[in-house]
């Protein structure tokens, strides 16, 4: 599996592309790729889907079942970052319009339910000041 890497210049603000690479076919757990961007701004393309402009880019493997406090350190660690204080969220292969919020292990376990191959996860300091997140979603709350 190719795998590109973008390198950009922006703000305390991130995404990370994920990219299936294993299949629980067999009962394997599933691996995802994690591109993580650190810096950059919410853009919004002209058919109201969102992107991340800006930022530098590292890839983070990810195992499905992980915890995530687990994600957080592997995420952090990568972009060199401290931990402290993200707001963690990501769109789903449904709808690019809306976001969930990432805030505990079911939210990591929903990330990979809910997304198949690819995600983007989106990694911000919750001190700085952006625009609203668009239909916030929170799996974590519905039953």
């Amino acid at each position: 599996m190719d795998v590109a890497v973008e390198e950009f210049k922006g703000e305390n603000k991130s995404r990370i592309h994920t990219a299936g690479i294993e299949g629980m076919e067999n009962g394997e757990k599933k691996t995802l790729i994690d591109f993580c961007y650190w810096g950059g701004k919410r853009k919004v393309n002209t058919n109201d889907t969102f992107f991340y402009n800006g930022g530098m880019c590292v890839a983070v493997l990810l195992e499905e079942g992980s915890q995530v406090n687990e994600l957080r350190e592997n995420v952090c660690g990568a972009l060199n970052i401290n931990l402290e204080g993200k707001l963690y969220f990501y769109n789903t292969k449904r709808d690019k319009m809306k976001y969930v919020t990432l805030n505990d292990n079911n939210g990591v376990a929903m990330l990979f339910y809910l997304n198949g191959n690819d995600d983007d996860l989106f990694v911000e300091d919750t001190w700085q000041n952006n625009d609203s997140i668009p239909d916030l979603l929170q799996f974590n709350k519905i039953r």
